[in-house]
C-alpha cells in the first residue's frame, strides 16, 4: 500500500539521521520497496541551541539544497519518490520568531509544522507553547505524541489539544508489540478510536530505527480495512503537501 512519510531523518549529515549520502540513498531504496511515494525530510531543529539566527538561516538553505540533491538521486534511480523539505521542531522559546524569519521550516512549504517536546515535558508548558503557535496560524502536528507522559497519563488532555486544532502524529513502530506491551495497546486504541491524524516512520538510519512499515501496515489493514488505512497513510499527508486543511 502506498504511503507518504511526513517524518523522516533521511538527509545526510545534519542530525542523528542518515550519516552520509550513501545511507540516504539506501533509505530511499528501502522506502521505495515499502511503497513510500513521497517523503518530507525532517531534520531536528532546536531554537537557540548553540547557534545564532544567521547560522540557522544558513542551515535552512542547506536543508533545501540537500533535499533537492536527494530528489535528484531518487529521480536518477527511477524510484518514483518525491522529497520535500521540512523540520522536526523542538518546541522551545523563540520558535515562532524563527519560523517567521524562515530559519525554521514548515513541512513542504505549507502552514503545517511538526513539533516535538521532551518526553517528560509538563502539560502546562506544552499547552502554552502549542497555543502560542496555533494562534499564529500554524497547523501544528504534535510529533510522536505517544511518547509524552503528560498525555498518555491523561486522555482528557489529548482531547483538549485536538479541540484546539492540534493534529496528532504517531510512529508506525509504536503499533507493534506483544499483548502485555502497554504503550502498543495505548497506541492501537488511539488509532481504533480515530484520534490519530498521521502515521509516519520517524526513520533515522538503516541500522537504527530503519524504515520498516510492513508489520504496522498489516495490523492497520486487518483492523481498519484498506480504505481507512489508505486515508491515514496517503490521503491525510497529501493535505500537507497541497497546503490544505485536513
Amino acid at each position: 500500500m502506498n504511503m507518504i512519510d511526513i517524518h523522516c531523518h533521511i538527509l545526510p549529515g545534519l542530525d542523528d539521521g542518515a550519516r552520509n549520502l550513501a545511507e540516504s540513498n539506501s533509505m530511499l531504496r528501502k522506502a521505495a520497496d515499502e511503497g513510500i511515494t513521497a517523503i518530507i525530510a525532517t531534520p531536528h531543529f532546536y531554537p537557540g541551541r548553540d547557534r545564532g539566527l544567521a547560522t540557522d538561516t544558513h542551515r535552512a538553505e542547506e536543508i533545501r539544497r540537500l533535499t533537492a540533491n536527494l530528489q535528484s538521486e531518487a529521480t536518477a534511480a527511477g524510484l518514483g519518490i518525491s522529497v520535500f523539505a521540512g523540520n522536526e521542531l523542538y518546541g522551545g522559546g523563540g520558535l515562532a520568531r524563527q519560523l517567521g524569519s524562515g530559519a525554521a521550516l514548515t513541512l513542504a512549504g505549507s502552514r503545517y509544522i511538526l513539533v516535538e517536546y521532551s518526553p517528560m515535558e509538563t502539560y502546562s508548558r506544552m499547552y502554552q507553547s502549542i497555543k502560542a503557535l496555533v494562534e499564529r496560524g500554524y497547523l501544528l502536528i504534535l510529533a510522536h505524541f505517544e511518547r509524552y507522559r503528560c498525555l498518555t497519563s491523561d486522555a482528557d488532555r489529548i482531547g483538549d489539544l485536538k479541540n484546539m486544532g492540534v493534529y496528532l502524529q504517531m510512529n508506525l513502530a509504536s503499533l507493534l508489540g506483544g499483548v502485555v506491551d502497554l504503550r502498543a495497546r495505548f497506541c492501537r486504541n488511539m488509532v481504533l478510536a480515530g484520534d490519530v491524524d498521521f502515521l509516519a516512520t520517524d526513520a533515522h538510519r538503516m541500522d537504527h530505527r530503519p524504515i520498516d512499515t510492513a508489520g504496522a501496515k498489516e495490523w492497520l489493514r486487518k483492523k481498519l480495512g484498506d480504505a481507512e488505512t489508505h486515508r491515514l497513510l496517503h490521503e491525510n499527508p497529501q493535505h500537507i503537501i497541497r497546503n490544505e486543511i485536513l
